[in-house]
């Protein structure tokens, strides 16, 4: 390992941008076995599913990645590499699909999107450690994240961007785009 190397440090965080990748991997073959096209709904349900550890792989993706966070709590040089820079990319991505589901009337227009994604995201993190120690199971904090889909798209009160009709599906490409990290249109 010392051969690809120079420190610790720079051996964990590729070993977190490798967890990550795999990730990504596993929320895009999710996707593709979901009806074509994909809602908003079904888009961040793949997403939330792929956060909490549902198996051996997403447990130790899971471990590691709190493990490394920890360390960087403690460690200075640690905690200078880009730790955040996933998360925050994953943020982007939910505030897009958000942001389309409004664009399309799923989503009720007057919600902050980057709010909901940061609730989001913060919900399904706080749920994988409580999986994690084994305070709920994996079925019990997906239905939570489910509970929180049903309120975050229960239609909005009629409007203009709310016209019946609108079923909220966003054109898969634009779904596999963001599920990769580009921005899709």
């Amino acid at each position: 390992m010392q051969y690809y190397f120079e420190t610790k440090d720079q051996l964990l965080h590729a070993a977190l941008e490798r967890l990550e990748q795999q990730s990504r991997e596993r929320w895009a073959a999710r996707l593709d076995e979901l009806p074509q096209p994909v809602t908003a709904a079904a888009f961040i349900e793949a997403f939330l599913a792929e956060v909490l550890p549902t198996d051996e792989v997403g447990r130790a993706s899971r471990v590691a990645w709190t493990s490394y966070g920890v360390l960087a709590m403690t460690d200075s040089e640690l905690a200078a590499q880009p730790f955040v820079v996933g998360p925050d990319r994953l943020e982007a991505q939910l505030t897009h699909v958000l942001e389309r589901a409004q664009e399309v009337g799923a989503l009720d227009p007057q919600r902050d999107a980057a709010v909901e994604a940061a609730l989001m995201l913060s919900v399904a993190h706080g749920l994988a450690a409580s999986v994690l120690v084994g305070r709920r199971s994996s079925d019990a904090a997906m239905d939570i994240l489910r509970a929180h889909l049903v309120r975050l798209f229960a239609p909005a009160a009629p409007g203009p961007k709310t016209a019946a009709g609108r079923a909220g599906k966003i054109q898969p490409v634009a779904m596999a785009a963001v599920a990769s990290g580009r921005r899709g249109e």
